[in-house]
């Protein structure tokens, strides 16, 4: 029987309750630290030229006195360099994670946002590579409970990425049955800029790279690599080598929000 992943937040690394994922295509199984270890190594090799930190500041003056919550902050890829822009409070469901995040100016909360119910609200709110199955809920308690009547809510969102196109080709169930974050985001939200930029994953080696998109595939999409299915995973690998290293490559929507009235 394959292990399942209970995971609130795709790259956010919710945490793991109650049970375990296969390594790679073995029998060792994988736990908090294990998983920990690999979602770090994998941030280490995405976005190097920090595009996305560069096109929000292009989109959003902030001020010293400003607010912000990173919803999912993970490790702090995005909440420990804003912490030199804006205050940051970063929320995220996996406390191993957070304890990345050591900025004096960032204020860490481990939990979920649907819980979150501050007595002063946010100025922005920050959701980068949001993977919830509860965006109603998520958005309407952000509205709500969260953000400022003035505030903005900024979106991180792949629009199309490579590892998104061998998921497609090995679980094609997983997709199409849920509505997505931007088919809910206008029930609550309005649209005020929106930047669609380039960025990607520099894997080093063939074997870092089958490690770590393999560990996402099981670990985000809560499904196993199986011994049929790892060829093709091997193939797509060696189709993205270029001069001994795999570049995946990920067009992301950067979307300013303003709440609905």
């Amino acid at each position: 029987m394959p292990a399942e992943v209970w995971y609130s937040g795709l790259a956010t690394a919710g945490k793991i309750r109650d049970t375990f994922i296969m390594k790679y295509l073995f029998i060792t199984p994988m736990d908090d630290e294990d998983f920990v270890e690999l979602f770090v190594k994998d941030c280490k090799y995405y976005d190097k030229t920090n595009v996305e930190l560069n096109t929000i500041l292009s989109l959003v003056t902030f001020k010293s006195n400003d607010t912000i919550i990173d919803i999912g902050a993970g490790i702090g890829r995005l909440a420990i360099p804003l912490s030199k822009h804006i205050k940051v409070t970063a929320i995220d469901t996996n406390k191993a994670l957070l304890s990345h995040i050591k900025e004096p100016n960032t204020r860490i909360i481990n939990g979920k946002i649907e819980k979150l119910n501050p007595i002063d609200k946010f100025d922005y709110d920050l959701i980068a590579w949001p993977g919830f199955n509860n965006y109603e809920e998520v958005l309407a308690h952000i509205k709500e409970k969260i953000l400022k009547k003035t505030g903005k809510l900024i979106i991180v969102k792949s629009k199309q990425h490579d590892l998104k196109s061998i998921t497609q080709k090995l679980f094609p169930e997983l997709f199409g049955k849920e509505k997505g974050l931007l088919e809910v985001l206008p029930n609550f939200f309005e649209i005020e800029a929106e930047k669609i930029v380039w960025t990607e994953w520099v894997y080093p080696s063939f074997d870092e790279a089958l490690r770590l998109i393999i560990f996402e595939l099981e670990a985000f999409y809560g499904k196993t690599i199986s011994k049929s299915q790892k060829p093709i995973v091997e193939h797509f690998i060696m189709e993205h080598e270029k001069e001994g290293k795999i570049h995946l490559s990920a067009n992301l929507n950067v979307i300013i929000c303003s709440p609905k009235k």
